[in-house]
């Protein structure tokens, strides 16, 4: 099945949707494309987001314009397709704050003067590539780190990094320190050899005489050649106490360092636990978003190679539809973008404009991927008539190239159009609603060039020739009889339509029962007959309330719509002009949405269908039941009159 209560997973934020639905509730998957009719709240949005999220099925791609406007980037007059483009412009800032945020490149550069990559290679493969900026995060352990930075608290990394290239496996520090003051004798001796000649005879010093002073410290400075320290040089020049404490740590140190990966990112936390603790923290987030840009790089790269593949079609469509010329259509394959410059600002451009644009991009890149099935929310919607038309066009010209849409659409024009000229290639289907429980109804099909969703098509169920009245008021003037049957100026009947009169719709509502799920067709007749009653019911009551007033009820008789009719009882401004119910006001009565509508559109034989395609059993029961009670109490007075 493409979607079925049955196969819904249990424990998901669609719990709701699951508890409504009937258990019979599923859309078959049956190679062919279907329109999914549902008035609005009824749940069409939820289960297209229930499929988008769980159904995991690699054939499926789909459209939602919230979504599809996040691949655009508007610039003035340009247009930027790239999947995703907005998110991914997004994460790109997020990861250059996060980056800034470790600045590992600096402080490389700060603590060891690392400023190019054979510097920061000569360290290490690590060092190398958290210069690159490529840093994936640590190898060593807290633990491991914890250990060297307590250890080496009070010494530069730099330094120790240092040390540990001199030292040796063990250190004397006594004969340590005799060798560095025999080194700072062997570099004073060669200062003094610069200023003394051989006529020199006496020690400068003790001014012992009769000595070679020259000759004397050659031979001295050959003895001392040797004998030097590195390690204690390079404590002292840092001034770090040559203690055997220290000596003894930085020995240990040495052979934690021996683990070169711990080494060099104890060189990038800069011997700072809470550097390290924040860089882990930073590089967790950074992965995160470095691997879902990449996922949606590689989403746009797909987008924009399935757009290529036509891209004659889209430069063709997008300057016929938007009267631009071709070469405003360009497509970049370094970018992986397309860019279209329009003939005005992109902020002046309409939803629906909009939405045309988001169809057309996705409607190519389906035809240029792999996917098979299309799943559409309500493409049509915030469209004018023109454009509605052309969405048409196009998602019945992509089925010609033997790829499978589904449509969830409120539009019965979308379901007409679509039907009238294709009706071989698509399946109908009706969402419905009956005491909480949501239902779907296969609609039966008609032959091409023939609405689907007309009143004609109760005709074969209609026993009373209800269907057939309507279609004749629907193209009659206002002044002839049938209109008078679907009012009540006063009780009417016609030989022209000799199985009812108006008060069968009255006598209809004074005993209704609720409706209760039948077929498709029986439930749709059921309420256009009920709508269609309750509105006679509702002038039948009004003019109970005016009959002993002559002047009103004179009014009232002489005005043809049930909107100028309440008006008579009832005006604009809230007030009243008879006695009414307590309940009772303009406000509450107008309010339904049986009521929005009241005429049920002359001259145009699908309005009274429409209407009540858009509203549920359920809600016309509920709706039925609430205007009864706003006259309730009243009615025993008024038939006392």
């Amino acid at each position: 099945m493409m979607f079925s209560k049955n196969s819904m997973l249990d424990g998901t934020k669609y719990d709701f949707l699951k508890g409504k639905l009937d258990d019979n509730f599923e859309i078959p998957d049956n190679n062919r494309s279907k329109v999914i009719f549902g008035y609005n709240g009824v749940g069409k949005t939820s289960i297209y987001r229930y499929i988008r999220d769980f159904k995991g099925d690699d054939r499926i791609t789909f459209l939602d314009y919230v979504d599809e406007r996040n691949d655009f980037i508007k610039k003035k007059k340009k247009l930027q397709v790239s999947a995703d483009v907005n998110r991914i412009n997004t994460l790109n800032e997020e990861i250059d704050n996060l980056m800034g945020l470790m600045s590992i490149k600096n402080q490389l550069k700060v603590d060891y003067s690392i400023s190019s990559i054979t510097k920061a290679t000569s360290y290490g493969n690590i060092i190398k590539e958290a210069y690159k900026d490529n840093f994936n995060g640590f190898v060593s352990t807290r633990q491991q780190m914890a250990e060297i930075c307590s250890l080496m608290t009070d010494i530069p990394v730099k330094v120790m990094i240092e040390c540990s290239d001199i030292l040796g496996e063990t250190v004397d520090l006594p004969l340590e320190l005799e060798d560095y003051k025999f080194s700072k004798l062997f570099q004073a001796l060669t200062v003094l050899d610069e200023v003394v000649t051989d006529e020199d005879n006496s020690c400068p010093v003790c001014e012992t005489a009769g000595i070679n002073i020259k000759d004397k410290i050659a031979h001295k400075k050959i003895e001392l050649n040797e004998r030097k320290s590195e390690l204690i040089e390079v404590l002292k020049k840092n001034s770090i106490e040559t203690t055997e404490e220290n000596i003894d740590r930085i020995l240990y140190a040495k052979t934690l360092l021996s683990d070169d990966a711990l080494k060099q990112e104890w060189m990038i936390c800069s011997g700072d636990l809470s550097r390290f603790d924040s860089i882990s923290e930073s590089i967790s987030s950074l992965l995160e978003k470095r691997l879902e840009r990449d996922s949606l790089l590689e989403v746009a790269e797909n987008l924009y190679n399935s757009l290529k593949v036509n891209e004659f079609k889209i430069k063709n469509d997008v300057s016929r539809y938007f009267s631009i010329a071709t070469n405003k259509v360009v497509f970049s394959d370094e970018k992986k973008t397309l860019t279209i410059t329009l003939p005005r600002e992109v902020i002046t451009y309409s939803t629906g404009e909009m939405n045309l644009l988001s169809f057309l991009i996705r409607i190519y890149e389906f035809l240029g991927s792999e996917k098979n099935i299309l799943i559409l929310d309500d493409p049509v919607s915030s469209l004018d008539i023109i454009n509605h038309y052309k969405i048409v066009y196009e998602i019945v010209r992509a089925t010609n190239n033997g790829k499978i849409i589904i449509i969830l659409t409120h539009s019965i024009e979308m379901i007409n159009a679509i039907n009238s000229q294709y009706s071989r290639d698509f399946d109908f289907y009706y969402i419905d609603e009956d005491n909480s429980n949501i239902f779907i109804q296969e609609i039966p099909r008609r032959d091409n060039g023939k609405n689907i969703l007309t009143l004609d098509i109760m005709s074969s169920i209609d026993e009373i020739d209800l269907i057939q009245a309507l279609i004749e008021k629907e193209n009659q003037p206002f002044n002839d009889d049938v209109h008078k049957l679907f009012h009540f100026d006063d009780t009417f009947s016609s030989e022209r339509y000799p199985n009812f009169d108006n008060n069968y719709f009255v006598e209809l509502i004074n005993s209704f029962t609720s409706l209760s799920n039948e077929s498709f067709l029986r439930n749709s007749y059921n309420k256009v007959l009920h709508i269609v009653a309750l509105r006679v019911w509702v002038e039948y009551k009004i003019r109970r309330i005016l009959e002993t007033n002559e002047e009103l009820l004179s009014q009232f008789v002489e005005k043809p719509t049930l909107a100028s009719k309440i008006s008579v009882l009832l005006n604009r401004d809230g007030t009243a002009t008879a006695d009414i119910p307590g309940g009772l006001n303009r406000e509450k009565l107008m309010c339904k949405k049986v009521m929005l509508n009241q005429g049920i559109h002359y001259q145009s034989q699908v309005m009274p269908f429409a209407y009540a395609l858009n509203i549920s059993i359920q809600e016309l029961n509920d709706e039925i039941n609430s205007i009864k009670v706003l006259f309730d109490w009243r009615m025993e007075i008024v038939w006392a009159k």
